[in-house]
């Protein structure tokens, strides 16, 4: 089963505003966003700063560079592009202001038009850095879970069961602008999306129980439309990377 947060204790207004206050300090101050990085290979990933670390992953032309600058508050701190597999390299961007500040990674698209040179540099970084809480792994809400994604998906569980921190998955379905969110359509895609990812799940966690290995958690799918405006889902997504980075 996918891990939901629903469980989580309901907090009190003292504490849901000091979280909010603390938000705020990480993703209200777009021009302190500063660019760290770019790691073409393993030996330029750069050193640890001792933030911790978000990963952005997804499909070559997925939307992330636009959805990341609409978590970063920048138009155009990630360039966007038409043509897929324009990100060349894990790219690393430090956010908010001390002490509460967090790093985001932003890694090339995979699939048939992505980056197959850079799996080594990749692999490296999701399982050698401790600093990383989790992957967010972007999915094209209209084309669902294609095979690329599922294998991707299989991946990263793998990489997450063999590092010495554990880390968790989460899904975010961009472009949900594209689908009339009420229709029967919209509906039937987003339940199809969650039994592919339920099923993932699944056989990951066999093959990993298997083998004498943690399963990685993965988490509800995030929805989000990052061209509307205000960007939709965006606050969630963010509030998701406050959580798991422990920014309170």
């Amino acid at each position: 089963m996918l891990t939901s947060s629903r469980g989580c204790a309901k907090r009190s207004p003292s504490t849901f505003f000091r979280r909010l206050s603390m938000r705020q300090s990480v993703f209200s101050h777009p021009e302190r966003v500063q660019f760290l990085a770019a790691a073409h290979k393993v030996e330029s990933l750069p050193p640890p700063t001792g933030l911790p670390e978000i990963l952005v992953t997804g499909r070559a032309n997925v939307g992330k560079s636009t959805l990341l600058n609409a978590i970063m508050g920048r138009d155009s701190m990630v360039r966007v592009s038409k043509k897929a597999g324009h990100t060349k390299a894990l790219n690393f961007f430090r956010l908010g202001l001390e002490p509460h500040q967090l790093v985001l990674v932003d890694s090339p698209g995979y699939g048939q038009r992505g980056r197959r040179e850079f799996a080594s540099v990749f692999n490296e970084y999701v399982t050698k850095r401790n600093e990383l809480r989790r992957i967010f792994v972007l999915i094209n809400a209209q084309h669902g879970l294609l095979d690329t994604d599922k294998a991707m998906m299989h991946h990263i569980c793998r990489l997450a069961s063999q590092r010495e921190t554990t880390i968790s998955i989460q899904p975010v379905l961009t472009k949900l602008d594209t689908l009339t969110m009420d229709s029967v359509i919209f509906r039937q895609a987003m339940s199809q999306i969650r039994k592919d990812l339920v099923v993932i799940h699944m056989k990951v966690h066999a093959e990993l129980e298997a083998e004498g290995l943690t399963t990685p958690s993965i988490f509800e799918p995030l929805r989000t439309a990052a061209s509307m405006s205000p960007p939709f889902g965006v606050e969630k997504l963010r509030q998701s990377v406050e959580d798991v980075c422990e920014l309170m």
